[in-house]
Parts: C-alpha cells; sequence; structure tokens
C-alpha cells in the first residue's frame, strides 16, 4: 500500500456553499455511506445538511435541511445496515432517528419528520456510534460521562453506565470487531475497555502507570481484528500511537512516535487490509499505517494529502465503508473532507495497470448485512461480521437489509389496551342482552 494516493479531483466533484458548525468538538464533523453524507451546519433550530453521494451542488439558502434538535448538532452516525437510516445527537442531548429518501433531502425536514426520538441524557451529545454486527444498536456517549446502548426501535435506554464507570469527561469510543467490547477514552489519561451490557464490571482500565499518553491532547483508540487496541495521543514532546496487548495490558507492545503536530487525532480502521488512516483537524494529511502480527507490529506505508482548493484546512473528515469505492478503478478507500466552506471528497488508489478485479486489494469485507438482531445482542450473544466479496460480479446487492420498526410506546400498549377492554365490556354486554332475549323467547 506504500504507492497509495488521492487522485486528483475536478471541481466539479466539491459541494461549495457549506457553513460549517461552530460547534467544535473530538468527533469527526461529517459522516458518511456509499449513498449520502452528513454535517452540521450553522443557523438555529440545529440545521444538518445531507448531501447525496456523487452529486455535488452548491449549497445557498434555498438548499432543503434537516432542522431536528434545539440546539447545534453534534454528531452524526448512518446505520451500518440500511444505508437510508441517520441518528443525530445534539446539544439539547436528544437522540433522533432519520428515514432519507433515495433522492436524498428535497423538503425542510423537522422533529415532527423523525422516526423516533430518543431521550434520557442530561447533558449534550459528544458521540454516536452504531454496533457494528447488531442490527439497530447504538451506542452513545454524553458531557456528563454516561454511556448508554440504544435499540433504535424503542425510546427507552436498554443499558446505562453512569459516573462510577468514568472519572472525566470521555474522548472517545470505539467497538471491537465484533461488539462483544468497547473502549473509551477520557480526559483522566485513561483508556477503559469493557462489556457495556456488563454494567461497568470486569473494566480493564490502562492508565498512566501502564504508560498511557501523558500530553493534553485528547486520547483516541482503535481495535484492530488481532483483538489489540491502538492508542494515539500526546506523549512529553510528541505525538505518538501505542499497541496494547489486552491479555497482558499493563504495558504497552509498541510505541510509535509520529510527529511533532498539534491537531486533534481521527483514526479510522480498515479491517480487510488492516490499515489505520490516521487524520487530523486542520490538516488535508493523513498519514497511513499498515498493522501487522509481529514486532514492530506496524509499517508507515504513505502520507495521503486530500485537495482542498479554496476551503482552507479541514475542520473534519471521515472514511467511508468499502462498498462506496470503485473497486475497478483500484479505490481502495474514500474518504470526505470538510473546509471552510466546502466538502471535498479525497479517491485513494493503488495505481495498477490491469483494469481486471484486484483480489490482493479487496480481500473479502463487510457487505452491510447484520450478524444478529438487537435482541440476541443484548440477550448476551455475540456475532461475527457478516463478510462477502468486493468483486462487483459476485457481489449481491449491499445495503438495505437492516429493518426497522418503532415498537409501541407504554402509553400507545396501555391506550390499545383500554380500548380492547372497552370493546370486550361491550360485546359482553351484547351477549347477555341476547342471551336474555333468547330466555323469554
Amino acid at each position: 500500500m506504500k504507492h497509495m494516493f488521492a487522485k486528483d479531483i475536478r471541481r466539479d466533484d466539491t459541494w461549495y456553499g457549506l457553513k460549517p458548525t461552530t460547534q467544535t468538538g473530538d468527533h469527526s464533523m461529517i459522516t458518511a455511506n456509499s449513498k449520502f453524507f452528513a454535517t452540521p451546519v450553522f443557523g438555529g433550530g440545529g440545521p444538518l445538511y445531507v448531501g447525496k453521494m456523487g452529486d455535488p451542488v452548491r449549497v445557498d439558502a434555498r438548499s432543503p435541511l434537516i432542522y431536528g434538535h434545539a440546539g447545534a448538532v453534534t454528531d452524526t452516525a448512518w446505520h451500518p445496515f440500511n444505508e437510508n437510516l441517520l441518528v443525530s445527537g445534539g446539544a439539547d442531548a436528544v437522540i433522533k432517528l432519520w428515514q432519507i429518501p433515495d433522492e436524498g433531502i428535497t423538503k425542510k425536514t423537522t422533529q415532527a419528520d423523525a422516526l423516533n426520538s430518543l431521550e434520557g441524557h442530561g447533558k449534550r451529545i459528544l458521540f454516536l456510534e452504531f454496533h457494528p454486527t447488531a442490527n439497530n444498536v447504538l451506542a452513545s456517549v454524553d458531557f456528563g460521562k454516561e454511556v448508554m446502548l440504544w435499540d433504535l426501535t424503542r425510546s427507552e435506554p436498554m443499558t446505562q453506565l453512569k459516573d462510577g464507570v468514568h472519572e472525566s469527561p470521555i474522548t472517545d469510543f470505539s467497538w471491537s470487531r465484533n461488539g462483544a467490547l468497547c473502549g473509551t477514552g477520557s480526559k483522566d489519561k485513561c483508556v477503559r475497555i469493557f462489556d457495556p451490557r456488563q454494567e461497568g464490571e470486569d473494566v480493564i482500565v490502562i492508565d498512566k502507570g501502564c504508560g498511557m499518553h501523558v500530553g493534553p491532547k485528547p486520547i483516541k483508540l482503535v481495535f484492530d481484528k488481532l483483538g489489540r487496541v491502538i492508542t494515539f495521543g500526546m506523549g512529553s514532546n510528541s505525538r505518538e500511537a501505542k499497541v496494547w496487548d489486552l491479555r497482558n495490558p499493563t504495558k504497552a507492545i509498541s510505541k510509535i512516535r509520529l510527529d511533532k503536530g498539534s491537531g486533534t487525532f481521527l483514526p479510522w480502521y480498515d479491517e480487510a487490509l488492516n490499515l489505520i488512516f490516521l487524520g487530523e483537524k486542520g490538516s488535508p494529511s493523513v498519514k497511513v499505517l499498515e498493522m501487522i502480527e509481529e514486532a514492530p507490529y506496524y509499517y508507515h506505508c504513505c502520507t495521503i494529502k486530500a485537495d482542498m482548493g479554496s476551503g482552507g484546512s479541514p475542520k473534519g473528515m471521515c472514511v467511508c465503508p468499502k462498498i462506496a469505492c470503485d473497486v475497478m478503478a483500484s479505490e481502495v478507500a474514500r474518504m470526505m473532507f470538510i473546509g471552510r466552506d466546502n466538502v471535498v471528497p479525497a479517491f485513494c488508489v493503488v495505481p495498477r495497470r490491469s483494469k481486471q478485479f484486484q483480489d490482493d486489494l479487496f480481500p473479502e469485507d463487510r457487505i452491510g448485512v447484520a450478524g444478529q438482531e438487537a435482541e440476541n445482542y443484548f440477550g448476551g450473544n455475540n456475532a461475527d461480521p457478516v463478510l462477502g466479496s468486493m468483486d462487483p460480479k459476485k457481489r449481491a446487492a449491499n445495503g438495505g437489509t437492516g429493518g426497522f420498526k418503532k415498537a409501541k410506546s407504554r402509553a400507545e400498549v396501555e391506550s390499545e389496551l383500554a380500548t380492547a377492554q372497552a370493546r370486550i365490556r361491550l360485546l359482553e354486554a351484547e351477549i347477555a342482552s341476547m342471551r336474555g332475549q333468547l330466555a323469554n323467547a
């Protein structure tokens, strides 16, 4: 992968006229799948812009937005098994679920149009992360150090971890490969690894005594497919990454000195190729690390640079799922960058002369199919990701497999029960009347 580069883009590949929100945080500011991207924009009512991939436009005052929150939108996430479902969290501590039509957002959308509203957090939402294998399972993190797990079909959290687990605000949240575990970074310079279904029991804490990053930058983390955790932060005089073996997390098995930069790291993990894309706010450059099984456990592959045009330094970025890539053009990754007033894609390719499908660049990967349902996960079950070929000739239609049907609220069930009971009483009275008539006949 050392020859990977971001190919030149045309002006008409770029969305212009966006006004990104002034709400800052440790999140990516933009999220995307193969159909759409979403990014919060400046304005009252927590406006959210959803763009259709492959259809760049100039955004202006007439462009339709989603107005779903009483405060700024602080994070978004796309459903991994249904690309038309989007969740947004805001400074109003509420999470909203949206159905995005195939043609995109064509009219003003308000809170009344949301599929579901999840309320339970006491402070603003920081992070939203879908479970990697279980359908309709969402994790949310707020500024009050609470972690909640939701079944999107319901309106109440299935699991809630309060202050007892985290002692200071959380700076990152990440799932393991199959979602059996999750990890958090926090401002107390600790990384905690735990099963969120167990209400904080058996938490693995990696702290400064183990050699965790001590600098002022937020700690970020990813799990790799070998079961290790890679953390990113600031050391005493440089930015760094460390690799941890969870079987013995008392000391890092590798330390990677990265640079002396000052931006906030934004890491993404490519499971199929075992690559980490390491971006940062304020820089269009993305470092690419390849993780390996033996020491030194990593190699620096390359650095990719996005062409931001007139957008200046990026305020955020994300990596799209692999099904968004043009595999026949040897595009191994697609990233989306948001600048001062634009959104720019970066098409990351590995040069190949052959126009045939490249098996070594595209091993089996996630195809947007859930490994289990929410009730199985909350019942204690774990499931591996569903993988499939990336070859267009072999690959079935991906995405859209995650069914969603909102569960009825307690009030709705009680109302239906009262109506049914009243109907039963009426029928019983009619039966008694008819029996009386028969007896007197």
